[in-house]
């Protein structure tokens, strides 16, 4: 397990060391006047969607309730060592997003033979909505839980030492790129100070005409800092992890249909996922 959890923060942190810092602006990933321009953007979230259904597909090809107990059991191990030993929170939210799928949901008596490993005395917990010691599958479904606005994920990237090398689970940064650059105020009003967006000609406040040319610098030094903080840890590496092209090969190999398919066919792939796992269901009862 630890092989191939280094060999997946090998593959995702060279894939989030490539992505240039204009690309992070405009929401570039999900506008096409920039589909020629965020090309590693796309192929950063085109990569993710793919090892989501990957996982999901290895779990659903078990060939029976306890091979499948046992590639679950796999997965939240493997998830649970991506973040708390290798700081890798991307490839960790993948873990999470493919234990949520609704294909696998629908496998319940498989879930039932997975074993509810607890976090170990001392381990980091983490305690939101949760009673006495937590399993791993709780505390990784609670890390990248939206609630609060990912308070919990948050305060986790803050532990992680400045010069230790991390991947952010760029979901969360997505967001708050997009909300400083787009939902911030843009203008400042002359007269009362108050804040407003760039298409308002009256401030909202005092009704005075807007200067367009009098702006709010808050916005841009927020930009900023949530720019530097992604810059810092694209400068940082994994020296300790050295890549075995043959394992991160085969990664790839696996993943690159799924990519393809779910990129065409987006709707059919999640409809033949769902219809897979319904038919386990049925067969499991």
């Amino acid at each position: 397990m630890h092989v191939v959890a280094e060999q997946l923060t090998c593959v995702d942190s060279a894939l989030f060391r490539k992505i240039p810092s204009l690309e992070f602006l405009n929401k570039s990933w999900d506008r096409k006047r920039f589909e020629n321009v965020a090309e590693h953007t796309n192929h950063w979230i085109d990569r993710f969607n793919g090892m989501v259904e990957f996982m999901a597909t290895l779990v659903l090809h078990g060939e029976d309730c306890e091979e499948r107990a046992s590639r679950l059991e796999y997965l939240i191990d493997l998830g649970d060592f991506l973040w708390t030993k290798l700081h890798n929170f991307m490839g960790a939210s993948m873990i999470d997003m493919a234990l949520e799928h609704l294909a696998l949901k629908k496998i319940r008596k498989s879930w039932d033979l997975v074993p509810r490993k607890q976090v170990e005395e001392g381990g980091q917990k983490i305690p939101e909505g949760l009673e006495g010691r937590q399993s791993l599958k709780a505390r990784l479904r609670a890390l990248f839980h939206h609630q609060n606005n990912y308070r919990n994920y948050r305060n986790a990237m803050v532990k992680v030492p400045s010069e230790t090398p991390a991947i952010p689970a760029m979901i969360v940064h997505h967001k708050d790129l997009f909300d400083t650059h787009e939902g911030a105020p843009h203008l400042l009003c002359r007269s009362c100070n108050g804040r407003n967006m760039k298409d308002q000609d009256v401030c909202a406040k005092c009704k005075t005409p807007v200067d367009k040319d009098y702006r709010n610098f808050n916005r841009s030094r927020n930009l900023s800092r949530q720019m530097d903080v992604l810059r810092r840890l694209q400068r940082l590496t994994y020296h300790n992890v050295v890549p075995d092209r043959e394992i991160c090969n085969l990664i790839s190999r696996g993943v690159q249909p799924h990519m393809l398919y779910f990129d065409k066919h987006q709707q059919a792939a999640s409809r033949r996922m769902l219809q897979a796992g319904g038919a386990l269901a049925r067969f499991e009862q």
